[in-house]
């Protein structure tokens, strides 16, 4: 697992864990990130060994939503078109989540750890 990459992708079993890189900017989902979120939900929705994906975030936060920097400067600098197909990346990942065949989990580490996070985080894992 790589730990400077954006996305870290880990195998546990038949479960994929997918954990967003950036703790400084709570985790704002870039272009290349919701391009290759896309890219692992869709191969893992057609991979029979997968049967659980968790998504979970870095550091204090799960995830601030998509990165709105990079486009705001495409609209200001007249790249309209830019900003649409981030938008157009966003809302494909979207839909793909919401209506993905497997079961699939979104965790927001420090809230599971009042709830006693090894139990469930293991069970969740041990389960698939």
């Amino acid at each position: 697992m790589d730990s400077h990459s954006p996305i870290m992708v880990e195998e546990k079993s038949s479960a994929r864990i997918l954990t967003l890189n950036r703790p400084k900017q709570l985790n704002v989902l870039s272009f290349n990130m919701m391009t290759r979120l896309l890219q692992l939900f869709l191969a893992y929705e057609e991979d029979p060994c997968v049967k659980l994906v968790i998504l979970k975030g870095q550091g204090r936060a799960f995830c601030a939503g998509g990165d709105v920097k990079p486009t705001v400067r495409n609209i200001v600098q007249g790249n309209w078109r830019l900003s649409a197909d981030i938008f157009a990346e966003e809302y494909m990942l979207n839909y793909v989540m919401a209506t993905y065949r497997k079961a699939q989990v979104s965790v927001n580490m420090h809230t599971i750890l009042l709830v006693n996070y090894s139990k469930v985080y293991n069970k969740l894992i041990n389960s698939y």
